[in-house]
């Protein structure tokens, strides 16, 4: 079997294991819990206690909105989770076609797609265990006042989480590491090894300028995330809840994180890499002495980082990775490895392997 076979063999097997992991299993455990809630109805308080406090119950509602935590949130997490999994083993695309030339980095997926199942099925068991305890306690009782403390329920919960997710990561298939960048090979970028120096007359120096900008997608996104966030945060300050202002908080700290990592200015020169975030912070700087090697490749933010912005890899690889498609990979002399999307990415990695060529040079 040749590489290329043996990756997709790897691929498929990897989506298998989500889709039975992370979709199959959860919405059966979910399924279950809402069938046994729903049993449960007609003895339960009307109306019934929804949230707990260290005092006991302080929120009640219909009987049914209990029935919310498994159905609701639980459906809608573990389709999230499958959705960013799908989305991870897509390979890169460009609208031109030009980062079809381009090989893909060494990343291989299948960790990814592999963690997000078993963090699909490690919640599902936790809100399907929440949602028979809130219910469960109650059953018979005439006042929900006088339910018991969750508790040690609640603790039960978080703890099968956590084994429920350990079981998960196992039971899927295990992914192979990816291997590093080889300093050593001088090939063109399309070719895997690092990309050939940009030719230049004796003593001339070249730049290049570019842009990394957030996706379309990733905009509407983290836009919308922002306005439910900030929107749940004013609904429970409006009914008097605290918790509204951490929600509001949230809200203005990930509207500060969309405006300082959406665009970044790149400058390709004789003195390395740098990068600078449009409102001027944060700011990252590669002197070209410290560069081993730099090729263009296709990037997968989700398979490799799991989402746009400032990402560290689970491989501890370094990237502002703000769309899928083309992009630059740094190998540094120290071993670390930086990826950043961007246009161009060719004429980019050509620059940059010139001016560590004539920092080795000068050394």
């Amino acid at each position: 079997m040749n590489i290329s076979s043996a990756k997709t063999t790897q691929r498929r097997r990897a989506r298998a294991g989500l889709l039975w992991v992370g979709l199959i299993v959860p919405l059966g455990v979910i399924a279950l819990a809402a069938a046994v809630m729903f049993a449960w109805l007609p003895e339960m308080p009307d109306p019934a206690a929804i949230h707990w406090s260290g005092a006991g119950p302080d929120g009640f509602g219909p009987p049914w909105a209990n029935l919310l935590l498994p159905l609701g949130v639980g459906v809608g997490m573990v389709l999230v989770m499958v959705a960013l999994g799908l989305l991870a083993q897509r390979l890169p695309s460009h609208r031109d076609g030009t980062a079809t030339l381009l090989p893909r980095s060494n990343h291989d997926p299948s960790a990814t797609v592999r963690l997000l199942g078993a963090v699909s099925l490690g919640l599902s068991v936790l809100l399907a265990v929440l949602g028979l305890a809130i219910m469960g306690v109650q059953r018979g009782l005439d006042d929900a006042r006088d339910a018991p403390d969750i508790g040690p329920w609640a603790a039960l919960a978080f703890a099968l989480l956590v084994g429920f997710t350990l079981l998960g990561w196992f039971v899927q298939p295990s992914s192979s590491k990816p291997g590093p960048l080889d300093a050593t090979q001088h090939q063109e970028p399309w070719q895997g090894g690092s990309a050939a120096p940009l030719p230049l007359p004796a003593g001339a120096r070249a730049a290049w300028f570019g842009t990394s900008t957030l996706s379309r997608t990733g905009i509407v996104t983290i836009s919308l995330f922002v306005f439910v966030t900030l929107g749940v945060g004013v609904v429970l300050l409006a009914f008097g809840r605290a918790g509204g202002w951490f929600a509001v908080g949230v809200g203005l700290l990930l509207v500060v994180m969309l405006l300082s990592t959406s665009v970044f200015y790149v400058r390709a020169d004789a003195e390395g890499l740098h990068l600078r975030s449009a409102v001027g912070w944060p700011r990252y700087a590669i002197a070209a002495e410290d560069i081993a090697a730099v090729r263009a490749i296709q990037v997968n933010p989700f398979s490799e980082f799991g989402g746009w912005g400032i990402r560290w890899g689970a491989d501890g690889r370094f990237g502002i990775v703000l769309r899928t498609g083309e992009g630059i990979e740094v190998a540094r002399i120290n071993g670390k490895t930086v990826i950043v999307t961007l246009d161009d990415a060719v004429t980019a990695a050509a620059v940059l392997s010139a001016a560590a060529s004539t920092g080795k040079e000068q050394e």
